[in-house]
């Protein structure tokens, strides 16, 4: 299976954009308003905080973000501890934050579409590479801790 060359971050700031756009130019139905739609700051600095630890353990382990290169340390601490995938966990948190934000109905398209697109394009690739790499490392690790949450 080939992957596309673009980054899950190139996907993330597109749809975010699109997201803020489609608002702005078809608002279908709002569900959530202020003050509950302010709750969504939250999420936002929640994604953020969980995107950039995750991102800086990889910087200091000195292994690849990107997912179609192979890894050279499997990460199992912080934000892993959890979730296989806490970068893709925080773009998508960020996402969601901003739906609650918007409060639009078709804003909350935009997480899910992120999610698919992981799904799809990244984390087989991703997977495959790690048990490639780590073998039962990773396969223990995988067991251990889900995919997202």
């Amino acid at each position: 299976m080939r992957t596309s060359r673009i980054n899950p971050p190139f996907y993330f700031l597109i749809l975010f954009i699109a997201a803020l756009g489609t608002y702005l130019i078809i608002d279908i139905k709002t569900l959530i308003y202020p003050p509950y739609s302010y709750g969504g700051v939250g999420l936002v600095l929640l994604g953020s905080i969980i995107t950039i630890w995750s991102d800086y353990l990889f910087k200091k382990s000195g292994t690849t973000v990107k997912p179609y290169e192979k890894a050279c340390f499997l990460n199992v601490s912080g934000p892993f501890r959890f979730s296989r995938n806490p970068m893709y966990l925080g773009f998508t948190v960020i996402l969601l934050g901003e739906a609650i934000i918007i409060g639009s109905l078709l804003s909350f398209v935009f997480p899910l579409l992120f999610m698919m697109i992981c799904k799809l394009l990244y984390i087989p690739i991703e997977e495959k590479f790690l048990e490639e790499i780590f073998g039962t490392d990773y396969t223990d690790y995988k067991r251990r801790v889900r995919r997202w949450l």
